[in-house]
């Protein structure tokens, strides 16, 4: 599976998901949980697949979705449940948290490897 950085902008693909090589396609800034699986699925930019999410083929989430469903679901929505739900739209501070976590938890291994020391 190859992933490309895009204008700046790189997806991360955590630990144990799986994302099938054929007909995916991945917007900028997004995040595969650990655990995730997605198939043939097709996501904007600044899409949060939560851990253990199942996305199957042919599904397409617009752009600022936080994602746990098998849904076609539109740009800024908030989903919640197993199967998932809209539970409303984004609002900007949401997603002005989701960009300061993101930004944290890009910077935990340097700063892991800054400060580490063996007791």
């Amino acid at each position: 599976m190859s992933l490309y950085e895009f204008q700046g902008k790189q997806s991360r693909v955590l630990g144990g998901a799986f994302v099938a090589p054929e007909a995916t396609v991945i917007g900028p800034s997004c995040r595969i949980g650990h655990g995730a699986v997605i198939r043939g699925a097709s996501l904007g930019s600044h899409v949060i697949v939560g851990m253990h999410a199942v996305i199957h083929d042919g599904v397409t989430i617009g752009a600022d979705c936080v994602v746990i469903s098998n849904l076609e679901i539109p740009a800024a929505k908030m989903i919640i449940g197993a199967p998932g739900k809209i539970l409303g739209d984004v609002s900007e501070e949401e997603r002005a948290a989701w960009d300061w976590g993101l930004e944290l938890y890009d910077g935990l291994p340097s700063c892991c490897k800054e400060s580490l020391r063996r007791l």
